[in-house]
């Protein structure tokens, strides 16, 4: 397990009453069963990540960005 900064946007924010927390984590998949999400946009240090990376292990002091897809036109 390794310790990351799991940050929340939007939606989720005002869902879970927190903009970010540390939690202690092996993989990104591991970061969504956490807060039972599934439908998300997850970016890794700033970059985006795609559904196959989600077991990508994370390295001690990763930031994990989560956020709702984005809608609009």
């Amino acid at each position: 397990m390794v310790r990351v900064k799991v940050r929340l946007f939007a939606r989720l924010r005002e869902d879970f009453g927190r903009k970010e927390l540390n939690l202690e984590v092996k993989t990104v998949e591991d970061v969504l069963t956490y807060f039972n999400v599934k439908d998300v946009i997850v970016a890794i240090n700033n970059e985006l990540v795609s559904s196959s990376e989600l077991t990508k292990e994370l390295k001690d002091g990763d930031v994990v960005d989560l956020m709702p897809p984005f809608s609009g036109g």
